[in-house]
């Protein structure tokens, strides 16, 4: 009895192994850009990127100004819009009348994160205005995985079939033990039900 419990853990211990791994794998080969802008007074000055492991949406945000993403060869690689928060609602209060009073505080002066899928060819960042022009560029070449002159525009996608078939490829190699562990349980089940006779 304790052998069968035994095995009945070991297959599924290899079992969740199986299920976890290529999750675990596909995370960490995946990252996002994290662009730090100050604004001030409707311009723009770039604090800091950076590259962080990870999954984020590709879908496109809202918002009134623009952010683009383009590979060497000068193609859009990724677009989205964000805002600013240049406004700070709030209330006060009045010790002396008891009343309280709304009151709108502008800010002229602020920084803003902004999130952006990693490209394996990106080549530089766009920042655009209310009025969609271009008032910030700026490098991320220095992240990339390809030179200028091995980057494709078909780099993403060829990258995006990769990570897949290596993610159904692990899945597969480690779905061996599991399948091994049943196998193996299954007989030794059968061999406990019907013992052979002794000679």
């Amino acid at each position: 009895m304790r052998n069968q419990v035994k095995f009945f853990f070991l297959t599924l211990i290899l079992f969740l192994i199986t299920i976890f791994m290529p999750v675990l794998s596909f995370a960490q080969s995946s990252k996002f850009y994290q662009i730090t802008l100050n604004y001030d007074k409707g311009s723009f000055t770039l604090k800091d990127t950076v590259v962080f492991p990870g999954e984020i949406s590709k879908a496109t945000q809202e918002g009134a100004y623009k952010v683009e993403l383009l590979s060497f060869s000068n193609t859009s690689l990724y677009t989205s819009n964000f805002d600013i928060a240049t406004s700070i609602h709030g209330e006060e209060f009045d010790y002396t009348t008891g009343k309280v009073t709304s009151q709108t505080i502008t800010v002229e002066n602020t920084d803003v994160v902004i999130n952006i899928p990693y490209f394996p060819n990106g080549k530089e960042i766009n920042v655009y205005d209310l009025e969609s022009k271009k008032v910030l560029t700026f490098s991320v070449e220095h992240f990339s995985e390809v030179t200028p002159t091995q980057a494709q525009v078909s780099q993403p996608e060829e990258t995006a079939i990769k990570d897949k078939s290596l993610l159904w490829i692990s899945a597969a190699i480690m779905l061996i033990p599991v399948v091994l562990g049943l196998v193996f349980y299954i007989r030794h089940r059968k061999t406990q039900k019907n013992p052979p006779n002794p000679s």
